[in-house]
């Protein structure tokens, strides 16, 4: 594994010996203090450059970052069908190295009007003077937003009406798909609310990262507990388990949080739809027996 210097040095080196690279930035968590360092971070790496259209269909300039285990051109793929971003305003490499080493770099062109400084963005080259950058890099840009009362109801509304969707895969014994019903929508508006009653308790100052995952070292453990039980096997008895555990917690955090901000909630609604569900689910286990 390479030295952070190194890497970094590396990384300058090539830009600097590149007269079409005119600046570079470092993005994302190697900037931010609140974040133990370790070796699986990637460094996140912007060339600002003069002449993007050199770069295109010209894929092995990068091999002076070194031997790579893998490598991908996002903006360069279709995946199921959908054209994941265009090469016209930016190229994108993601690379393994062989040294363990992962490089998020993103090529853009200097004149663009796409270039974004985030409060997790420093500037490490600047060859020709274009910033002005004194500000320490910081992760409020990354604190979670609180919501408005439209966003709350909406994300409480996809939740009750998605959870429905697990049952109808339970009752017809799609174990697959009720599972992709609990971990995809249910799940991602349940990870919400949790992130929103979590935050309000710090008056919305945290970053809790992607997928929450800074989430353990901000709540108590009982909750931690009951949140990991929520995670099920392919089991369609666990599955509904796992979202009977859902909607209590659900509910809970929901109506602490809508006191606290003084929101409207909609109890009806969750009481009908816990209703429906636990219904449902008793002819189901009915019809098994």
């Amino acid at each position: 594994m390479n030295d952070n210097d190194d890497v970094l040095a590396r990384i300058n080196s090539i830009a600097l010996d590149d007269e079409r690279v005119r600046a570079v930035i470092l993005s994302g968590s190697r900037n931010n203090d609140r974040i133990e360092k370790d070796e699986y971070q990637d460094y996140d790496i912007t060339y600002l450059v003069n002449s993007l259209s050199s770069y295109k269909n010209n894929s092995e300039w990068i091999d002076v970052f070194g031997p790579k285990i893998i490598i991908q051109q996002p903006n360069t793929m279709i995946i199921e069908g959908y054209d994941v971003l265009s090469e016209e305003s930016s190229i994108v490499y993601l690379m393994l190295l062989e040294n363990y080493t992962r490089i998020d770099l993103r090529l853009l062109s200097i004149e663009s009007n796409s270039i974004f400084l985030d409060s997790l963005s420093r500037v490490i080259i600047d060859k020709d003077n274009k910033f002005e950058v004194d500000e320490i890099p910081s992760d409020i840009d990354y604190w979670v937003k609180k919501p408005t009362q439209k966003e709350f109801l909406d994300c409480c509304n996809e939740f009750w009406w998605v959870s429905t969707y697990v049952i109808k895969g339970i009752a017809r014994n799609e174990s697959l798909y009720a599972k992709d019903m609990l971990e995809g929508p249910v799940r991602k508006m349940f990870n919400t609310m949790i992130k929103w009653s979590i935050s309000e308790k710090y008056n919305f100052t945290i970053n809790l990262g992607q997928s929450n995952r800074f989430l353990r070292k901000y709540i108590e453990p009982e909750l931690w507990d009951k949140i990991s039980n929520t995670y099920p096997d392919i089991e369609t008895l666990n599955i509904w388990y796992s979202l009977d555990q859902m909607m209590n917690i659900f509910n809970d955090l929901a109506t602490n949080f809508s006191n606290s901000l003084k929101f409207n909630y909609n109890t009806v609604e969750a009481v009908n739809v816990m209703m429906y569900n636990r219904t449902r689910i008793d002819e189901v286990k009915f019809k098994e027996k």
